[in-house]
């Protein structure tokens, strides 16, 4: 595969570290509160999509 060096990738430009998707990787915790949240929104949706 192809190596992209370090200095290349995203970073944010207020604190200079790497940018990353918005997304729970697996054996990371979720935030405070985040299944709570999830819990509430649920129970207010009528369809729930999950696409694999």
């Amino acid at each position: 595969g192809t190596e992209i060096a370090i200095k290349d990738l995203p970073s944010c430009r207020q604190c200079q570290s790497l940018v990353r998707p918005h997304i729970v990787w697996f054996g990371e915790s979720l935030w405070p509160g985040v299944m709570e949240k999830i819990d509430e929104e649920l129970s207010r949706c009528d369809l729930f999509l999950v696409v694999r």
